[in-house]
């Protein structure tokens, strides 16, 4: 059975699948900038900050090193080199002697690839034993790649190609799927599309604060229609929506590609998967509504899925400015955990024990 589950005090609300989309709290604002700012590679704000985690006294000397054999550790500002000629930066942490598991962060549409959620699933493969990997899209960040060419298409074949290339040695779980996904927002929905059309990639997937279709139901449905207009024109602009600081660089080849992969239109159980899923997605998610991962567990055909739901953390679950009432008070939880942290660790450990062969040393 499909689960929903809420990480705080009961609420008293009637949420149904399939209820239409709410609004967004406030209307995307648009800024406009020339055209000359889509052959520079903008800064965008960057989601939560490191945390002190990772041992670091392991650190593995970068890949092109003298080094014949790679030492556990952590392998940072990476180039992949795709088969066009073009790259993504990447950062992984190595470890030799597990080469059954894996884990891919996927980062959503402000944040670069190393943020505080990044960080700590990478924290968690670090201390349990197992590859981890992240990467920039095409088009941002340390990769390669114009603005006006990122696409949901191309940015779900360069994940593909990546996986390809840099797991070959991983032997995956359960029927050799390769990895585990964690995608963040526009990550958890290029988590699907690599699914859908490479289904043994994937062999479990968590997604926090996901937005599938956003581009149509939560950003297009709200802009007023001269910036429409003004898009498809120009080709380009940064929005900002929810009341929040974090910019989005939406093109007008974004929008009509994401037409093509839209994945909430379909009704009941019309997404066929073979995972296990777990949602995380805060009740006060200030850009996606919560009906959104509603609908997603509603078309995803599968009862091995859970949607978790934190009242608070907003659309980064990583507001720390309440404790969160489910958590003891002799919990291993600080005060500078974001609220999400044991349900994210607790999602990665289920999934990794429910995917791995039956004869597997289960890592924990």
């Amino acid at each position: 059975m499909k689960s929903l589950r809420f990480a705080s005090t009961l609420l008293a609300a009637n949420i149904m699948l399939g209820h239409s989309f709410v609004p967004v709290p406030s209307t995307p604002h648009v800024k406009a900038i020339s055209s000359m700012g889509l052959n520079m590679k903008p800064k965008y704000p960057q989601a939560g900050s490191p945390i002190e985690e990772i041992d670091r006294r392991k650190a593995a000397p970068l890949r092109g090193s003298t080094s014949r054999q790679r030492r556990d550790g952590d392998y940072d500002e990476q180039k992949f080199q795709l088969s066009d000629g073009n790259w993504l930066g990447f950062d992984e942490y190595f470890t030799s002697s597990n080469l059954s598991d894996c884990c891919i962060y996927l980062p959503n549409l402000a944040e670069g690839r190393s943020n505080l959620k990044s960080q700590m699933v990478r924290s968690y493969c670090a201390k349990s034993g197992r590859r981890f990997v992240t990467a920039d899209w095409f088009g941002r960040g340390d990769s390669s790649g114009k603005l006006m060419e990122a696409t949901l298409s191309r940015w779900t074949d360069d994940i593909i190609e990546f996986l390809d290339g840099i797991a070959s040695d991983i032997t995956g779980g359960m029927n050799r799927k390769k990895a585990v996904f964690v995608g963040s927002g526009v990550g958890g929905w290029v988590s699907l599309l690599v699914a859908r059309k490479r289904p043994d990639l994937i062999r479990g997937f968590i997604g926090l604060s996901v937005d599938p279709d956003f581009t149509e139901d939560l950003l297009w449905a709200q802009l007023p229609d001269e910036e429409k207009e003004a898009i498809m024109r120009e080709g380009f602009r940064e929005i900002t929506w929810g009341g929040r600081d974090h910019v989005y660089p939406i093109t007008s080849s974004l929008i009509t590609d994401a037409r093509n992969h839209l994945l909430l239109r379909g009704g009941p159980n019309s997404i066929d998967v073979d995972f296990p899923i777990k949602l995380i997605h805060s009740l006060e998610d200030e850009e996606v509504p919560i009906t959104v991962p509603l609908q997603l567990v509603d078309v995803l055909n599968t009862n091995d899925i859970e949607l978790i739901v934190p009242k608070v953390g907003g659309h980064e679950l990583g507001d720390r400015s309440i404790m969160p009432g489910w958590i003891a008070p002799e919990a291993d939880f600080s005060v500078t955990d974001p609220p999400f942290k044991m349900e994210l660790e607790n999602a990665l450990r289920v999934i990794f024990a429910k995917t791995s062969p039956p004869d597997y040393n289960y890592l924990g």
